[in-house]
């Protein structure tokens, strides 16, 4: 505990040089140099491995090479929130300190809040092709076709981007390794979806029991079920907003 705490007053020290050097900085190159004392001073941290690989799982698992662009990395994830916890003070300093701090934590921590909000829209998302997925694998699997194979059918009849590139990395693998849990475990890997949980243990009870059809039709059925709830809680919402709306206008 004492060599966690150690590492993250040494990343807040850290932090505090390279906005100060940032407020001094008057050329892009000053700016360039103390960007790259500060991800250096980070690099040479002693918790930089762990912390980058813990970050990295996060970045992967919410999609943030979709949202935030295919070069992100931990570091470039955590300078992006520091630039803009300056930007913020900065723009707010002269209305007073407190309102500075107050634009610099709500920065800082915006990045996090975005990439939880938009996981859980594409998990909202996702729910309606993952029911397909179900239903083309039980008829797939049932028709004799190899799973891999199947999977492989599923990546065209899926639409959204970050589902179908796991699809096909996961059909991929399947076809390099030939290992179900391995590759079923990268797959899980590239999301924060309990639905994505449940089709990869379903798919390995499936390989384990030899029962695949049974198990992907009772998966499949609670599937639609789950999309008849959100769709339900949708046209619910929808007309909350409808009924305050007349509210206003009364």
């Amino acid at each position: 505990e004492s060599s966690a705490a150690s590492d993250v007053y040494k990343r807040q020290v850290f932090g505090g040089v390279f906005v100060f050097r940032l407020g001094r900085s008057k050329t892009p190159e000053i700016l360039l140099h103390t960007m790259e004392e500060f991800t250096g001073m980070i690099r040479e941290s002693k918790g930089y491995t762990g912390w980058a690989e813990k970050t990295e799982r996060k970045l992967i698992r919410n999609g943030a090479k979709y949202h935030f662009g295919k070069t992100i990395t931990p570091m470039k994830y955590l300078t992006g929130r520091i630039v803009l916890a300056f930007l913020g003070a900065i723009s707010l300093l002269k209305l007073g300190c407190g309102y500075a701090v107050l634009a610099a934590t709500v920065l800082y921590f915006l990045p996090e809040l975005l990439l939880i909000y938009m996981n859980e829209r594409d998990n909202r998302n996702m729910l309606t092709e993952i029911k397909l997925i179900y239903q083309a694998l039980e008829v797939q699997i049932r028709a004799g076709i190899y799973v891999a194979d199947a999977l492989t059918e599923c990546c065209q009849s899926v639409k959204g981007r970050r589902l179908q590139q796991a699809l096909i990395e996961l059909a991929g693998d399947l076809v390099m390794q030939s290992d179900l849990m391995t590759a079923l475990s990268a797959f899980q890997g590239k999301f924060d979806n309990r639905q994505i949980d449940a089709l990869c243990i379903t798919l390995i009870q499936a390989g384990e029991s030899g029962q695949a059809v049974e198990l992907l039709g009772d998966m499949g059925e609670l599937g639609t079920d789950e999309v008849a709830l959100h769709e339900g809680v949708g046209v619910h919402a929808g007309h909350c907003k409808i009924d305050v709306l007349s509210l206003i206008h009364i």
